[in-house]
């Protein structure tokens, strides 16, 4: 099974630097909102990604993102190393 780890933080909880690019991707993209969904301590699968997703999206009525927009943000994510990939 392929899980997704947020990495913009050190094990010991201080946030990496990253480029400027890399931190407009975080800031201006769905990037950033997907990343936020991330643990950076238990990777997630895509499933429970997209569920964790849509119910925050519900809970706090922001828009909804498509399953296609989920991935275009890890995929802004893994460009820019603020997320890994692990298969388990």
């Amino acid at each position: 099974m392929i899980k997704f780890l947020r990495t913009t933080h050190y094990k010991n909880g201080k946030p990496k630097s990253f480029s400027n690019e890399a931190n407009s991707v975080w800031d201006n993209t769905v990037a950033g909102f997907v990343g936020h969904m991330l643990d950076p301590k238990e990777p997630k699968p895509l499933k429970e990604l997209i569920t964790d997703i849509n119910k925050y999206v519900h809970d706090y009525n922001e828009n909804s993102l498509s399953n296609e927009q989920v991935a275009y943000g890890l995929i802004l994510l893994l460009e820019n190393k603020m997320a890994c990939l692990i298969e388990e």
